[in-house]
């Protein structure tokens, strides 16, 4: 998805179509089912001490869509509470 991401933002950013992508953590879903049953548990192992809100998607989405976003072109913005630059910072 990354890829395909910074491959569609490069093909139609001359035509001023911007494109990003949203790479989520642990948020309570029905495809998440382990941080919907278990997010107490789960958030334990997350360096926010969390797993991700409504609002921590909303407010990424809505930067995205804004005209703060605008310049944002083929970027992958994590929202998952600090796991991925955990397990960089591991390796």
């Amino acid at each position: 998805m990354i890829h395909l991401t910074k491959r569609l933002a490069l093909e139609l950013a001359p035509e001023n179509i911007v494109v990003s992508a949203i790479a989520p953590g642990a948020f309570a879903s029905n495809m998440n089912k382990l941080a919907r049953d278990q997010g107490e548990a789960i958030g334990k192992h997350i360096p926010a001490r969390r797993i991700g809100t409504p609002e921590d998607m909303a407010g990424a989405a809505i930067f995205l869509a804004s005209r703060a976003g605008d310049y944002v072109v083929g970027s992958t913005l994590v929202v998952d509470g600090g796991v991925a630059w955990m397990r960089q910072n591991l390796e």
